[in-house]
């Protein structure tokens, strides 16, 4: 999926229980930018590939009788998982017209999403779900960092963080400088919920962002240019 000059919106979902808060959010950017949305959904092969070794057992949720796991009925559902995520976006992107587009990542979503994503994208990377299964990426707009002193593009990285407070502007609202030295333990700190940078050095920095990613409810999207 190639949206030319104009360049796309990359939504990367690492837990599904969000995908929808995260599917907002990107298609609000891609509508307001006439962009295309591309979902990269990732998918937990690695449950099916342990519940195949021979000593792995499930609890049933019911008896609390425990069983060998169905690796087979876990592909299923993971398949079930994919196919409502896609179904998700669709009726969302229903209301915009906005082209969208979901791809399944088997592998490291991560590493996937840095991959794909040009200089003209933005891409949108989500973390885990909140306690409570709270909007996410809507709740994190409210205390926004935007990451300065990186080598450049600090601009759009704070045209952007204007653009996602929007509606979300009011009292408890703000945009916070954070400096790129030590930029995700210092937005952990600051308990800043949806952090904008304008590029990622993923050999320096992938450990932190997986970090950063791990505390429910947070964000981080990087402007690509």
């Amino acid at each position: 999926m190639n949206d030319g000059p104009r360049g796309r919106v990359l939504v990367a979902v690492h837990d599904p229980e969000v995908a929808d808060e995260l599917f907002e959010l990107g298609l609000e950017l891609a509508s307001r930018r006439e962009r295309q949305l591309l979902a990269l959904v990732r998918e937990a092969t690695e449950l099916a590939v342990v519940g195949a070794l021979p000593f792995v057992l499930e609890v049933d949720r019911w008896s609390g009788v425990l069983r060998p796991f169905d690796s087979a009925a876990a592909r299923r559902a993971m398949t079930r998982v994919a196919r409502d995520c896609e179904q998700r976006l669709s009726g969302l992107a229903a209301t915009r017209r906005v082209q969208t587009a979901m791809e399944i990542i088997r592998g490291g979503l991560l590493a996937t999403a840095l991959e794909a994503q040009s200089s003209r994208d933005v891409l949108l990377l989500g973390g885990a779900a909140s306690p409570g299964r709270a909007k996410t990426a809507r709740g994190a707009r409210r205390r926004i960092g935007v990451v300065t002193g990186g080598g450049g593009g600090d601009e759009s990285a704070f045209e952007l963080a204007r653009e996602l407070l929007g509606d979300a502007m009011r009292a408890d609202a703000a945009i916070v400088p954070v400096p790129a030295d030590g930029q995700f333990a210092l937005a952990t700190s600051e308990e800043i919920g949806l952090l904008v940078l304008s590029r990622l050095r993923a050999d320096q920095e992938m450990t932190a962002l997986q970090r950063y990613l791990c505390l429910p409810g947070r964000c981080v999207v990087v402007t690509g240019g």
